[in-house]
């Protein structure tokens, strides 16, 4: 049975009562299987403070002590926990909380502190995720070879979102699903919140063996905030889960 990702990502824009109650929506009122959290402890690690972007983005950044709140709700909940971790502190506090899936980002594949780390920190029964969009070949076999002996997940996904269905690339996909048929995939799928045909195509690409679909989730469609233009309602996520 195909496994569903309810992703919270940046949409919180640092406001932690938001943030929760985002989370408390999704635990609440749709049918995930998982929530996944976006993970930064040292942002310091992350983005380089002459990045455009440093000044926001360091400012949306919880503390430990918040993300613990968030993470509650969802404990309390039926959901299943995922962390996307983005620096080695982010590696660690995964580690005391234990997710049943830690994920490392696409712009982390191969970083060797990202990959030491989770090799090193992360419970060897804990499901791994890799995300490989806009990898190469070469990037895509070497962090497979890294991670050989743990229990990995490819997860696909076209990070220039929203994305255009004739974007999404099937014949990579099932390219690397002929590589490594031993092995669990994943799409992240970033299609337009108002787009007609959301459903039909988070569908298409799930028909192609995937074990994990991640869809963003938003209380409110269409309220501009990071991320918006790919989270969908609640109502549709159902729909898809249920599709």
């Amino acid at each position: 049975m195909i496994k569903i990702i309810a992703e919270t990502a940046w949409h919180h824009e640092g406001d932690i009562e938001y943030m929760k109650h985002l989370v408390s929506n999704i635990c609440n009122k749709t049918t995930a299987d998982y929530v996944k959290l976006h993970i930064n402890i040292d942002f310091n690690e992350y983005m380089d403070s002459d990045h455009p972007s440093y000044k926001m983005l360091s400012s949306w950044v919880f503390s430990e002590t918040q993300w613990l709140e968030i993470i509650s709700i969802i404990r309390k909940s039926s959901k299943k926990l995922m962390l996307l971790v983005n620096d080695n502190k982010s590696v660690e506090f995964a580690s005391m909380i234990k997710p049943e899936i830690v994920e490392i980002h696409a712009a982390c594949l191969n970083v060797p502190l990202i990959t030491k780390s989770v090799l090193n920190k992360v419970d060897k029964k804990t499901k791994i995720i890799l995300g490989i969009g806009g990898s190469t070949t070469e990037e895509i076999d070497y962090a497979v070879n890294t991670f050989k002996y743990r229990d990995i997940v490819l997860m696909f996904g076209f990070q220039n979102y929203p994305t255009k269905f004739e974007n999404i690339n099937l014949n990579k996909i099932r390219t690397f699903q002929e590589k490594y048929p031993n092995l669990e995939f994943g799409y992240a799928d970033h299609t337009s919140w108002d787009n007609e045909n959301n459903n039909l195509a988070t569908l298409i690409v799930a028909a192609n063996g995937m074990s994990f679909i991640e869809k963003h989730v938003t209380s409110k469609p269409g309220l501009k905030r990071t991320d918006f233009s790919a989270a969908i309602s609640i109502d549709l996520f159902n729909k898809i889960h249920e599709d």
